[in-house]
């Protein structure tokens, strides 16, 4: 069992007066008094799931609302700073649920990718037949300069059906 006590939080960017992140994923607001006068007591945050699996928050204060923030970046942003240009937050272990500091890590698109395919998430890298039942082993695998990968038996027969195809076009114009 996690003991809360020692859960390190900070306060949420941009909402430094109103919330905080801790290192697991959690979120609270804080005590406050509104513009009437009201105390309002701090609560801990039950986020919510969007359909993608990743648990969000609404957030509202001092006049502002934003709906539907990720707790993965809001944690990203307190605890290792501002998003780098051309970067994304990343769950190293695949899952979008498991918003804790030590899961999560900025990195491109493409590391996002190789994620995917090293947690087994990837719709395409799950695959071991192609559309036409051929298996895909290392003598039948192909490699596309960008990674993807292609059945060398359905290739084949690609090419010996455009050339069956084409031959009298060829023929005609000496190719």
């Amino acid at each position: 069992m996690i003991d809360l006590t020692s859960e390190l939080w900070l306060p949420v960017v941009d909402w430094e007066v109103f919330y905080e992140v801790s290192e697991i994923g959690g979120m609270r607001s804080l005590d406050r008094i509104d513009r009437l006068g009201r105390h309002f007591r701090g609560r801990t945050l039950k986020p919510y799931m969007d359909p993608s699996g990743y648990p969000r928050v609404n957030l509202s204060g001092g006049g502002r609302l934003a709906p539907a923030l990720q707790v993965h970046r809001l944690l990203m942003a307190a605890f290792a700073g501002p998003c780098p240009p051309g970067q994304e937050v990343r769950h190293w272990d695949g899952n979008p649920a498991n918003c804790t500091l030590s899961n999560l890590l900025y990195g491109t698109r493409s590391d996002q990718r190789h994620d995917d395919v090293r947690n087994g998430r990837h719709f395409n890298a799950s695959k071991t037949h192609c559309p036409k039942n051929h298996e895909y082993t290392s003598a039948n695998t192909g490699y596309t300069p960008v990674g993807g990968r292609f059945c060398r038996i359905c290739a084949t027969e690609r090419k010996v059906r455009w050339y069956l195809e084409n031959k009298d076009r060829m023929n005609r114009h000496g190719s």
